[in-house]
């Protein structure tokens, strides 16, 4: 039985660790564990306990890098992984199963991962996306939390324009997260290294997430020191930066927030969505940020492959902005009444939702799928990896989430030769849509499929009606709810955006890599597209 002094006992423990007293905490942890091995009747109050003890064990490890603590929470979490699931809520109960699993990963450094290690970050991101699909209805301060880990995963696979869109949404509620502050940073100072370009207003944006972690509540007190010993640091680079370029401070709060107020309506919804395809856009909303204007050779690189890679970019940035603005023009409809009358259907009372304006949204699904797919084919054009088909030979039909195929032939140790933190987090966004990875958004992939060569209908209600039986003959038809196809469809577009940021780097860094090795070159200036709005 969970007594009154057992449970003052387990709140105690958890304000040790609040606290910062780890090793003590971790201590009274380990006793209080043989006093709960006593218990024989094992109900829901025992197992919430339970639940809070292994919670705890967890935060110790994560946050003094315990290891007795992390795998003592972690094998507590997995023997009973029914029992906690049913007490705590399946988001709940994978958000601590996946911070326990965290505390497991082997490899510290996202740069020394291998095409073999990188699978230990897959799985679990796919625990956190499973929590955050099943959060709708959990608290915003518990959704915010979940975002930040979900991020932190999403970071040490390179996906750092999603990563940086959940610190965010987490930074822009005005709670105490410092965590979400400060691997905000961090993000940024991957950015940087795998982009191979900065900016001052970088720098600020770094700096910004040390001081309002540096202020938090809810950090031990020896960390306050740490995050402002941080802030001189970049305060110093910031001085030296502004001293070598004569830059001024023009990018102060102020006139972001002018520059942000000037632009489009359009504009700001693809800025405050993030959904620009801008380097700088990434984190901050001003001019700078008012067109799509990642390149691949924005630094020096060389390599025959460039300008080809650059035609794919251009390729993809075009689709990616017709389905953006299909997105747009969804959730923001203009008078297109006319265009709506001139198609006239038949009541058939099925609830399916027909016409121009969900048509936008079916359309910019596939072309998102459609870029996917290209870029799977320009890894392969790049790299001479084309999966063999069962016949023999090479596939010709190439799949974004499939075609890698690690576990055929040498691929794995294949891949490892060419490996790249864009390349890694290209194989991690592949894994979110495939079942056989344990991908969350494997479905994505059986959507597409019934767009582009079956029967989806999109409906209002929580179930279709259909009162003349419309949908009796045709077999496999899909239904989907029409709020959830849209939500789905806002993730869709985040991570092929993703996807197009990573493709960039990539290229980016087999062009350097190349530049290192004195590959003799000829240098080839290429200029952004201008588009007059004079007529010719």
């Amino acid at each position: 039985m969970i007594t009154k002094e057992l449970i003052d006992e387990s709140l105690n423990i958890h304000r040790l660790v609040d606290c910062g007293d780890f090793d003590l905490a971790y201590q009274q942890s380990v006793v209080f564990l043989e006093k709960l091995e006593k218990i024989k009747l094992k109900g829901d109050n025992y197992f919430i306990v339970l639940g809070n003890v292994a919670g705890g064990l967890v935060d110790i490890g994560q946050m003094s890098k315990h290891t007795n603590a992390a795998e003592l929470g972690f094998k507590l979490m997995d023997n009973n992984k029914e029992a906690l699931a049913h007490v705590q809520g399946e988001s709940h109960f994978y958000y601590n199963y996946g911070n326990a699993l965290s505390n497991k990963i082997s490899v510290d450094n996202p740069h020394d991962h291998t095409f073999q290690s990188i699978e230990e970050l897959v799985s679990l991101k796919n625990i956190y996306w499973r929590a955050f699909r099943f959060s709708s209805q959990e608290s915003e301060e518990f959704q915010a939390e979940l975002s930040v880990n979900l991020a932190n995963s999403l970071r040490s696979q390179f996906r750092l324009s999603e990563a940086l869109r959940y610190y965010d949404l987490t930074n822009r509620k005005g709670l105490d997260i410092p965590q979400s502050w400060v691997n905000r940073s961090a993000a940024l100072i991957e950015l940087n290294l795998i982009s191979s370009s900065y900016s001052i207003k970088q720098l600020k944006e770094i700096r910004k997430g040390y001081i309002n972690a540096s202020v938090s509540k809810k950090i031990p007190p020896q960390w306050e020191s740490f995050y402002l010993g941080r802030i001189a640091q970049i305060n110093d680079k910031i001085e030296k930066c502004i001293s070598a370029d004569g830059e001024t401070d023009e990018h102060d709060d102020m006139l972001t927030q002018q520059e942000f107020d000037a632009l489009s309506a359009y504009r700001k919804f693809c800025l405050i969505n993030h959904l620009t395809l801008s380097e700088h856009g990434v984190y901050c909303p001003c001019v700078e940020s008012a067109t799509d204007n990642l390149v691949i050779s924005s630094s020096g690189v060389t390599g025959d492959f460039i300008i080809p890679m650059e035609m794919a970019l251009n390729r993809f940035k075009s689709e990616f902005s017709l389905a953006r603005h299909l997105y747009f023009e969804y959730l923001y409809p203009q008078d297109t009444d006319e265009i709506k009358e001139e198609c006239h259907f038949l009541e058939l009372h099925n609830d399916e939702i027909l016409g121009i304006d969900i048509e936008k949204i079916r359309t910019a699904f596939r072309i998102c799928f459609g870029i996917l797919d290209k870029i799977a084919v320009c890894i392969c054009e790049l790299y001479k990896v084309y999966p063999p088909a069962q016949k023999g030979g090479l596939q010709k039909n190439i799949y974004f989430q499939s075609f890698w195929q690690l576990d055929v032939d040498n691929r794995r140790q294949w891949f490892e030769g060419i490996k790249s933190p864009g390349l890694l987090a290209l194989y991690s966004i592949a894994t979110d849509l495939n079942k056989n990875k344990g991908g969350e958004l494997a479905f994505y992939k059986e959507w597409r499929n019934g767009l582009e060569h079956k029967f989806l209908v999109v409906h209002k209600s929580d179930k279709a009606e259909d009162l003349y039986q419309s949908y009796k003959l045709i077999k496999d038809i899909l239904f989907i709810k029409e709020d959830e196809f849209i939500h789905h469809f806002g993730q869709l577009i985040q991570i092929t955006r993703s996807a197009i940021f990573s493709f960039a780097f990539m290229v980016r860094h087999e062009g350097k890599k190349q530049q290192k090795e004195n590959i003799p070159s000829i240098t080839n200036e290429l200029h952004m597209k201008k588009y007059s709005s004079e007529p010719k």
